[in-house]
């Protein structure tokens, strides 16, 4: 009904599963709420850092994802979508990179679960700081650090970026005394 007043035209853009699920999320939240298990539901922005969408009637592609009442977005499949796409998730997340999750159903038959499990294939494994992790066998797989280099590159950065700002602020001090001493016989 809404989506028929002026007031509310602008649903008639959106996907009506993505709002019904906006709807039911709103509901769970509540629900959660008033039993005791949650605090006060929050407004969701779409620029927040884990921002998704969730939608039925969907396409994938070789190189595309297609969701209702859009253009079909260009994307990279990393594996062959093989079976009928049952449902789709798009996120963002704080970088402003997208990711799709597919729900597609192949029409196989489940796998059953192992029955006898052999000792000799078992490993037990320890994660650590120094060590990423270590194996019940006694093989240690190093710990890569990426924030110490990533730190490196991050000093760089950073440093640029405040190297902008205090350009900047000297920039305008000089524009501001030139206009004042053009202006004027005397500072005081």
């Amino acid at each position: 009904r809404a989506k028929k007043s002026k007031k509310y035209a602008w649903l008639r853009e959106y996907d009506s599963m993505a709002l019904q699920e906006s709807v039911r999320n709103l509901n769970k939240g509540y629900r959660a709420f008033f039993e005791g298990r949650a605090g006060f539901p929050h407004y969701k922005s779409r620029r927040g850092p884990q921002s998704s969408y969730h939608c039925t009637n969907v396409s994938v592609g070789p190189n595309y994802v297609r969701v209702p009442k859009m253009e079909p977005i260009k994307a990279r499949i990393h594996r062959e979508v093989v079976g009928k796409v049952k449902s789709i998730t798009l996120e963002a997340d704080a970088a402003g990179d997208y990711y799709a999750a597919v729900l597609w159903e192949d029409g196989l038959a489940e796998k059953e679960p192992l029955k006898e499990i052999y000792e000799d294939q078992v490993i037990g494994i320890d994660v650590g700081i120094k060590d990423l992790l270590t194996e019940s066998n006694g093989r240690k797989e190093p710990n890569p650090r990426h924030l110490k280099h990533a730190r490196k590159v991050l000093r760089r950065r950073l440093a640029r970026a405040h190297k902008l700002v205090a350009n900047a602020r000297t920039d305008n001090l000089h524009k501001v005394s030139s206009r004042l001493v053009n202006e004027s016989q005397a500072l005081a």
